[in-house]
């Protein structure tokens, strides 16, 4: 299903740029869900329709609740985001996915037959559809977030309660890796680092594409099977081509617990704070060297979820507006 939405102006170049990845909504078309289209009418003065976006979700919630799970990239400010839900109960807003821009934007007469736009939305037949599609090409708008940290630091917490909430696909590097192969062993050590490597970045760059918002959880450093603590070259970090990167960390205890729980094995405190300076010292330089963002978490009982959305919201910002400057920061 192809829905055809009027936006302003001022909010379909947010869109079109990347920093808009939300289109808020009092009434959402009946039936729109993910994996459907919106073709976007820009308002007057261009009065056209300059591009159709994949629907990756579509979210209905209190408004107070909608603006904590989208505030990181809505494109709007709160105040006009509570003017605009003013009294209302309940709040819609569509997720973008994939952005296609037409080649050349189209006239509603040429699709229709009908030069009145709509007051807020339409649905297209598949013949007008089709002519939407005709006309367009993917832009690529896609942000990568990559989370570090050792064993038993609570990635899968982290990507479960913070980044999924926030509209991202999440995935963990073992479990792409384990698409070609089982290399990875109970107790953590790793066999052949150089060829997980290889299938890291091809299964990651697959995903990378799918997704608008894109997580992969993983390591800075690795476990060799003689049980030392390896750095993981920075060409791989290249290669997965990470817009920023999230380091979680936490006291060695705490870690010592979370793994004698999940894995029934039992670290020492020796080996877990090798392993933890070693994993912060290889994020520095990663980031230092691809010269990108790194937010480091000490604590992960800490975890301020208003301050892991303005950071990644201020990666959105520089990577299509290049107007700011972010410099990593430390959660403390």
């Amino acid at each position: 299903m192809m829905v055809l939405l009027s936006v302003k102006k001022k909010y379909c170049d947010l869109i079109m740029q990347g920093t808009k990845q939300f289109e808020f909504r009092k009434r959402l078309p009946s039936g729109l869900q993910k994996g459907d289209q919106v073709a976007l009418y820009c308002t007057q003065p261009t009065s056209m329709v300059v591009a159709c976006v994949d629907v990756a979700d579509v979210i209905q919630a209190t408004p107070q609740t909608l603006w904590k799970r989208t505030s990181f990239a809505a494109g709007i400010t709160h105040k006009y985001f509570s003017e605009y839900f003013y009294a209302s109960h309940s709040a819609n807003a569509i997720q973008i996915g994939e952005i296609h821009k037409l080649k050349k934007p189209l006239s509603l007469l040429s699709i229709r037959g009908n030069a009145t736009p709509p007051q807020s939305f339409l649905y297209l037949s598949d013949e007008e559809a089709a002519k939407v599609r005709a006309n367009a090409i993917v832009v690529k708008r896609n942000i990568t977030v990559f989370i570090g940290g050792v064993h038993g630091v609570g990635k899968t917490t982290f990507l479960d309660g913070v980044l999924k909430p926030l509209g991202f696909a999440t995935f963990s590097a073992s479990d792409l890796i384990k698409r070609h192969k089982q290399m990875i062993r109970k107790d953590k050590t790793v066999s052949d680092i150089a060829g997980n490597r290889k299938d890291l970045i091809v299964e990651s760059s697959k995903e990378a594409a799918r997704h608008r918002l894109y997580a992969l959880d993983g390591h800075f450093t690795l476990l060799s099977s003689e049980r030392e603590v390896q750095p993981i070259p920075i060409e791989v970090f290249a290669s997965l081509k990470p817009d920023c990167m999230i380091l979680l960390l936490d006291s060695c205890e705490q870690i010592q617990m979370r793994l004698m729980a999940r894995d029934g094995t039992k670290w020492s405190k020796a080996l877990i704070n090798s392993f933890l300076r070693e994993e912060e010292r290889q994020a520095t330089k990663v980031a230092a060297s691809l010269k990108i963002p790194l937010f480091r978490v000490p604590e992960t009982n800490t975890l301020s979820l208003m301050r892991i959305k303005a950071f990644i919201g201020d990666v959105i910002q520089n990577k299509f507006n290049a107007s700011i400057n972010i410099k990593s920061r430390e959660l403390s």
